[in-house]
């Protein structure tokens, strides 16, 4: 189990440094304050459509923070 999980961070890192420098920042800060951001998202009303909507024009516009806060929106509602 132990090298699954090493092997796994490998993969993350890996991936990680192929994002753009913004991306990468973006994803450092939310997993750093992912507690906040947690609570933050949990009472998003905004409907999936909406949220595809705005993490497109956020992804047009290069603003990896709102996208990023955008799945984390998804994310939160899927966790269990």
């Amino acid at each position: 189990m132990k090298n699954g999980t090493t092997e796994g961070k490998q993969k993350l890192e890996q991936a990680l440094q192929e994002l753009p420098q913004a991306e990468q920042q973006a994803l450092y800060w939310m997993v750093q304050h992912w507690d906040l951001v947690r609570k933050g998202c949990k009472g998003s009303r905004l409907s999936d459509e909406k949220i595809e909507q705005y993490k497109k024009a956020a992804k047009e516009k290069g603003d990896a923070i709102v996208f990023a806060l955008l799945c984390a929106v998804q994310a939160v509602r899927t966790e269990k």
